[in-house]
Order: structure tokens, then C-alpha cells, then sequence
């Protein structure tokens, strides 16, 4: 993904949460922005907001940004689901969840 394209997602899913729409792509744009920028807490944070907002954010994603900012018992079944649908491989996935 192009770093322009995340921002200008981001630009705009800004606008929407200012405006007060509790939008699952804004908020799931605003997750990816911070995911870029190892802004974990915050990342994780937003993709949980996405998905409460009725969204389905990437389970690699989402479980990266929970794992990364410490909530590793809430990646694990995400990383889990991101094995299955071939997003991420098992070996990776081990190794995350093998880590200390």
C-alpha cells in the first residue's frame, strides 16, 4: 500500500470521526496510519473500535497491532484466523506467539 493512499485514508476517516460518524472503514483507516507509524496502543485501540463499529478489520493486522502493544491473549486468535485464510503463515504466526 502506497504511503499517499494511506494518508490521504487516513485524511479523510479523520473527517468523519470529527463529524462524529462512527464509521468501520474511518476507523479501521485511522488503525492503518498508526500501524505504519509502530503506534501499537493505538493502532490495536482503532482496529477494535472498527470492529465494534461493525467492521472486519484484517485479522494480520489487527492481531499484529494487539500482539505488538502487549494484549497477546487477544492476538492469538487472530493470528490464528490469519493462518487460515492464508494472510499470514504458520510459521510466523508460531514464532509470535512463541515469543517471550
Amino acid at each position: 500500500v502506497h504511503f499517499d493512499s494511506i494518508r490521504a485514508s487516513r485524511d479523510h476517516a479523520r473527517i468523519a470521526v470529527e463529524r462524529g460518524d462512527d464509521n468501520a472503514a474511518a476507523w479501521e483507516a485511522m488503525a492503518d496510519w498508526y500501524a505504519l507509524h509502530q503506534a501499537w496502543p493505538e493502532a490495536a485501540n482503532l482496529y477494535d473500535r472498527a470492529a465494534r463499529a461493525g467492521g472486519r478489520p484484517a485479522p494480520l493486522a489487527h492481531g499484529r497491532a494487539l500482539w505488538a502493544a502487549g494484549r497477546r491473549d487477544e492476538a492469538a486468535p487472530l493470528l490464528r484466523q490469519a493462518v487460515e485464510d492464508r494472510s499470514a503463515t504458520a510459521v510466523h504466526v508460531q514464532l509470535l506467539l512463541a515469543a517471550p
